[in-house]
């Protein structure tokens, strides 16, 4: 999976919710780690709500990937 494309998905997502990014990594094994934070900080169900519309641009079927989405904070 290319990271740029995970970013700019995310960015757009977190953006709409004004939230940012704080860090992203994918390995070669497709494990992929969003961290995100915000003014007010961030609730679990933020970074489930997250995680799911990032989920959703992405086709299980032909890339099999780890998704964990945590705030840094």
């Amino acid at each position: 999976m290319k990271i740029e494309e995970i970013k700019q998905i995310t960015e757009q997502i977190l953006e709409a919710k004004q939230l940012f990014l704080v860090d992203l990594s994918v390995s070669k094994d497709n494990v992929i780690e969003i961290f995100i934070d915000a003014q007010a900080g961030v609730s679990i169900q933020t970074c489930i709500e997250v995680s799911r519309e990032i989920e959703q641009h992405f086709d299980r079927e032909s890339e099999d990937f780890e998704l964990t989405v945590a705030s840094a904070g």
